[in-house]
């Protein structure tokens, strides 16, 4: 059984877990179609501009000036116009891999606190071993290994090592 479903089994998950954002969060489309529009939009909005207020031109020979300023300009605010949807598109998916992360590290965090022991535990003063109930007791080691995730190897300190040299 997989550990996120019960946090008491000792068995490792093999299923990989899948982290989803916020439901409250509505599919927006790509901020980079929107830019693109709104390039289109402002260019198509400023040549039926022109053709009314500025010269009594038709509004199809507009849509592409034959003046090189007037190209220029709507070319340089449809750059920017796109330009703008990409950085706001990179933006939005790095806040969406932050926010992801976020949620998984905090999975992880609520976890690693349900699994940490807490309380009172009676211990011996002789040989440290931990009272469990009635007259049960064992050694610090299978207490911790038995109540969290924790495992414990054996080995020497240079303080015993150096005293029973």
């Amino acid at each position: 059984m997989c550990e996120q479903h019960n946090p008491h089994s000792r068995s490792k998950c093999t299923r990989p877990v899948k982290v989803r954002p916020n439901s409250d969060t509505p599919n927006n489309p790509p901020l980079l179609i929107i830019a693109c529009l709104l390039a289109a939009s402002f260019w198509i909005f400023e040549a039926y501009l022109d053709s009314i207020f500025i010269e009594n031109v038709s509004f199809t020979a507009r849509l592409l000036p034959s003046e090189p300023h007037e190209l220029w300009m709507r070319s340089l605010v449809s750059i920017i116009l796109i330009g703008f949807g990409i950085y706001a598109e990179k933006t939005q998916a790095s806040i969406l891999r932050s926010r992801t992360l976020n949620m998984e590290t905090g999975r992880l965090f609520r976890k690693a606190l349900s699994r940490t022991i807490r309380g009172t535990f009676p211990i011996c003063s002789v040989c440290k071993d931990i009272h469990i109930h009635g007259n049960i007791w064992i050694p610090p080691d299978h207490f911790i290994s038995a109540q969290s995730e924790a495992e414990f190897t054996s080995s020497i300190c240079k303080h015993c090592q150096t005293q029973n040299s």
